[in-house]
């Protein structure tokens, strides 16, 4: 009877043992999650086997100590929470089974060479400490301890290493997936920042007001920013894909420089080129920057449009121009006027006393032995009363030149007062109308006039007399050049057109002056505000016109001034005058 029961017992034991490991090897396999299947599998051997306690260790990447991940019970929780751990190959069973990658068993820990005292575990009596084998290292153990002496048999100790190892390669592969998962979530991260980064890059390219086209080896484009498509009108998914002369036609010139900045990879720039369209000129810069990046070769093609620099750095050295005029104004007048003065009073008196019936000519006369109507025939004989008159006609030419010039020298210390533009222009036409030259064969009042007034316009403070100084400056210069054109027999009976235009823009109002005249060409334009310039015939224009009016505007109205105009295109002259006082005035 005693036999047989113990066959039962030992017969149940086995049968527990075997059930256990199925459960356990069924738990690690279903269970991914590292923390989740070393506790599961410390509860499962615990709970099955009523142990006093089981706990698992895995080594340390140093692999200088195992470090409790799982243990049963109030005595695992406290180890857990104060993250124990044993040295590896220290004075402990675990560490002597990691280091050594054996199992090691104590009957009686009581008589054990080897063992922790525990303080959480006091009535540990056998203990079984048990490698975590993988190719041969120990990853880690688990401890199984009760509180009876002999505890474990050798069928024990066989199922238990078998639950190790096959808890070692769950360990294993729960670490794989858990890397894996982290590597496909990093990942994941990585292409959401990568997108993120893109559409930033994106966005950043597609702000700049510059065309961007990026082009590789072949001249095919790759890049097309947001201002390339609003140019040419042409969207970037019709754009890239396509060769850089069809997408953008006017580059495709540009391909031989950019194999030259592949090839020498250097930043090769071309300044101000010119561009014309709808009959206006603009300036743009295209520099080309060769990219060479993981083995790919291409360059990138930027284009600004400097119209605005351009013209503004036309205006400043304009501006400076009248400035160096103006500190030379003031002596050449003192310096000029003098003589001149002189010249003109000496002609004067001569001709008093050449032509006219004085008593004191005629005495002067008589004492010679002539008389004055003798001279006087002699006199218009040589012609020398002409003479005179041009001396004083030439005379007068250059007394008005001085007079302009001073313009240059010095501001009006007149008090400004607020004028409506457009009547100030109106009655410069006005005055314009009355100009009538039998000369040219012109009447200023067949020009057709085009009034384009906004309304409401605010009043401008300034000089009345300038401002229409400056206007019919303006006005009879359209008036001749037109007339040129007519004289010239480039266009038969034209039709002769002004267009005002008065609008308003932030703190300035805006005046175009614009004829339909012969226009410039741009060597023309560019020296037009410049003082003695002039293509008009010598003796016909002083080249003072319109440099003084650069000046009053500019200088003594605080304003800008400037022109546009294109060979057969007519010329537009466009003022631009503030609203409010400035200190400067």
């Amino acid at each position: 009877e005693l036999e047989r029961e113990a066959l039962v017992n030992a017969l149940e034991h086995r049968s527990m043992l075997l059930e256990t490991a199925a459960s356990v090897s069924k738990s690690v396999t279903a269970i991914l999650s590292p923390d989740k299947l070393l506790q599961e599998t410390v509860d499962l051997i615990q709970s099955r086997f009523s142990y006093y306690y089981v706990g698992i260790f895995l080594v340390n990447e140093e692999k200088d100590f195992a470090i409790l991940k799982a243990g049963t019970g109030k005595a695992g929780k406290q180890m857990l929470a104060s993250e124990h751990k044993l040295a590896v190959g220290g004075e402990s069973m675990i560490g002597w089974s990691v280091a050594h990658a054996k199992a090691k068993i104590a009957h009686d820990v009581g008589e054990e060479a080897v063992h922790f005292e525990n303080p959480h575990l006091p009535e540990t009596r056998s203990e079984m400490a048990l490698p975590l084998v993988i190719h041969g290292e120990a990853i880690g153990a688990f401890t199984v301890q009760s509180i009876k002496e002999t505890a474990f048999s050798e069928e024990d100790i066989t199922v238990l290493q078998a639950m190790a190892d096959q808890l070692a390669i769950a360990i294993q592969n729960a670490r794989s997936y858990d890397t894996a998962q982290r590597e496909i979530v990093e990942r994941a991260q990585a292409e959401e920042e990568l997108r993120n980064l893109r559409n930033y890059l994106a966005n950043i390219i597609d702000s700049m007001p510059s065309i961007l086209v990026g082009v590789n080896a072949e001249g095919v484009v790759t890049q097309w920013n947001y201002q390339a498509q609003q140019v040419t009108g042409v969207h970037s998914r019709e754009a890239v894909g396509q060769p850089l002369g069809k997408a953008f036609p006017r580059l495709a010139a540009e391909m031989e420089r950019v194999i030259q900045s592949m090839q020498t990879r250097e930043v090769l720039s071309d300044p101000r080129q010119i561009r014309r369209k709808d009959g206006e000129t603009y300036y743009e810069d295209i520099t080309i920057y060769p990219l060479i990046a993981n083995g790919v070769e291409g360059a990138v093609i930027r284009i600004d449009d400097v119209t605005e620099q351009v013209r503004l750095q036309e205006m400043m050295i304009q501006s400076e121009k009248m400035l160096s005029v103006g500190g030379l104004a003031a002596g050449m007048a003192h310096e000029i006027n003098n003589p001149l003065a002189g010249i003109m009073q000496t002609a004067s008196v001569v001709a008093d006393r050449l032509t006219r019936n004085l008593p004191a000519n005629e005495r002067a006369a008589a004492e010679v032995g002539t008389s004055m109507e003798v001279i006087q025939a002699f006199m218009h004989a040589r012609g020398i009363p002409k003479m005179l008159d041009r001396i004083q006609e030439s005379g007068n030419r250059a007394a008005k030149i001085v007079t302009n010039m001073l313009s240059f020298a010095r501001k009006s210390d007149a008090i400004l007062s607020s004028y409506s533009l457009a009547e100030l222009l109106d009655q410069s036409i006005d005055l314009a109308s009355s100009d009538y030259d039998l000369k040219k064969q012109y009447d200023f009042k067949q020009i057709e006039i085009i009034r384009k007034y906004e309304k409401d316009l605010p009043l401008v403070p300034c000089e009345k007399s300038k401002i229409q100084q400056v206007f019919l400056n303006i006005l009879r210069n359209g008036a001749e050049a037109m007339q040129e054109m007519k004289g010239e027999g480039k266009v038969e009976n034209p039709k002769f057109i002004l267009t005002l235009t008065l609008e308003e823009e932030t703190e300035m109002l805006r005046v175009e002056i614009e004829d339909n005249g012969p226009g410039m060409d741009e060597a023309t334009r560019n020296r037009v505000f410049e003082p003695f310039f002039t293509t008009k015939p010598v003796g016909e224009g002083t080249g003072l016109g319109l440099s003084v009016s650069y000046f009053i505007i500019t200088e003594t109205h605080n304003g800008k001034m400037n022109v546009e105009s294109t060979p057969g295109a007519g010329a537009k002259f466009i003022i631009l005058l503030p609203t409010k006082r400035s200190s400067k005035t």
